[in-house]
């Protein structure tokens, strides 16, 4: 497999070209009919198109964040990550779809369930992407609390509005990628026993979990005897319902319009390793 380089001097050339373009609109019925009809040409094709663009996308949205918050450490890296990955995205562009390279594709979504590693180039780093971009929420997180700690807490209404419109399509935007990647592996035949992404309902509920934890052990902690937290699943014909209940205290109603604003969090500040690097937090921001 022969693959086209791409040199630095042309990354912004490439960067201004895709993103002009939006990122194709993708529903759950399309992933699913994609899911029970796998064809590695049609992914493959898609995908060397249509990662680029919405990479490209969110590449183009961080450089319009404000100086100040781009200026921090954790912002940065997240930002020379995607580079990267642009950059290696577009080294499949002029990647043909021959049979011989839709055959290595082909063998290795058969291996992936049998364990079997074959090696393919595109795959390989469809999945590099995937986990170097695996910490982009926390260290984002920990870029908000830089920016903070540098302004004494202090940040403008305009600056908080402008980071809240941004992390929102960023965490969409990394979301529809790693579906798209994710998907590239469905072997075919698989049957599809429920409509969900796992990976979606797995840290919904570890968020979940975590918060009431963290707020029990708050509220409970000097106490010998903590009270547990009550998960209560109920299947109905057309949704399963996932109630959680702990006595940890409860928010303050004066406090409920600011729970979903990525500068708030209940959570205090993070401490700080002997080597001076942030402990991932239990919660805050994440």
């Amino acid at each position: 497999m022969k693959l086209f380089p791409v040199r630095l001097s042309n990354i912004n050339k490439m960067l201004d070209f895709y993103s002009q373009f939006n990122p194709s609109p993708l529903s759950i019925k399309q992933f699913i009919d994609f899911g029970l009809n796998a064809c590695p040409r049609k992914s493959f094709v898609f995908l060397r198109k249509e990662l680029p663009v919405r990479l490209a996308n969110i590449m183009k949205e961080i450089t319009l964040l404000p100086e100040s918050l781009l200026r921090m450490p954790s912002v940065g890296l997240v930002s020379a990550w995607y580079v990267k990955s642009f950059e290696e995205v577009l080294a499949f562009e002029k990647t043909d779809p021959t049979e011989t390279n839709l055959e290595k594709y082909w063998q290795l979504l058969k291996a992936m369930k049998r364990k079997i590693h074959i090696p393919s180039l595109f795959c390989k780093s469809l999945i590099q992407i995937r986990d170097r971009h695996s910490d982009v929420v926390q260290t984002m997180a920990q870029g908000i609390l830089e920016l903070k700690e540098s302004r004494d807490g202090a940040i403008e209404p305009s600056t908080e509005l402008s980071i809240q419109y941004f992390l929102d399509r960023l965490y969409m935007s990394r979301i529809s990628i790693r579906m798209l990647i994710n998907q590239h592996k469905i072997d075919k035949g698989n049957p599809i026993k429920i409509v969900y992404v796992p990976s979606h309902l797995y840290h919904m509920l570890f968020e979940l979990f975590k918060n009431s934890m963290r707020a029990v052990m708050e509220h409970h902690g000097t106490e010998n005897d903590v009270p547990p937290i009550k998960v209560t699943i109920v299947k109905g014909k057309e949704d399963v319902c996932v109630k959680m209940s702990d006595q940890g205290g409860g928010i303050a109603r004066s406090q409920v319009d600011q729970l979903f604003k990525y500068m708030y969090s209940t959570a205090p500040q993070p401490p700080k390793s002997k080597t001076d690097l942030p402990l991932v937090p239990l919660a805050g921001m994440t």
